[in-house]
């Protein structure tokens, strides 16, 4: 079984950047969806937004940091 948040590996390898969790109970959720690996980072996060796991997200020096 493949741990909930293992896509954010994926894509930390597609986009050459790092993923951290501002709050560590959103490892806790789940999140079902298909990654398509010619979309622009952006709209994957905005997707992943959208479905209320996360209220926000930032980028700082190639860090992508959950809140």
């Amino acid at each position: 079984m493949l741990e909930r948040w293992c896509f954010m590996k994926v894509l930390s390898r597609w986009y050459d950047i790092e993923v951290k969790f501002e709050n560590e109970s959103i490892k806790k959720e789940q999140f079902n969806g298909v990654l398509i690996k010619d979309r622009n980072i952006d709209e994957i996060l905005r997707s992943i937004k959208n479905s209320g796991i996360i209220k926000k997200y930032e980028f700082k020096n190639k860090i992508l940091i959950l809140k």
